[in-house]
């Protein structure tokens, strides 16, 4: 048991110490993720549709999010 790490042990590892360019974009790119669950398990919640949702808020063109690598 003495190889277990924790997950902040891991990122430091493969992505660097918090503050680095990359490690900066990974905790960014894991919030964006964070955020865009929440917004689709309360619009499941509500049993609203993608469209549904959008009418609600004014929202009439859909933003597509890419990876960059």
């Amino acid at each position: 048991m003495d190889n277990i790490q924790t997950l902040d042990q891991l990122k430091n590892k493969y992505y660097g110490e918090i503050g680095t360019p990359e490690r900066d974009r990974l905790e960014n790119e894991l919030e964006v993720l964070r955020i865009g669950y929440k917004i689709r398990t309360a619009r499941e919640s509500l049993n609203l549709t993608q469209e549904q949702l959008a009418e609600r808020v004014n929202k009439k063109t859909t933003i597509h999010f890419q990876n960059r690598k």
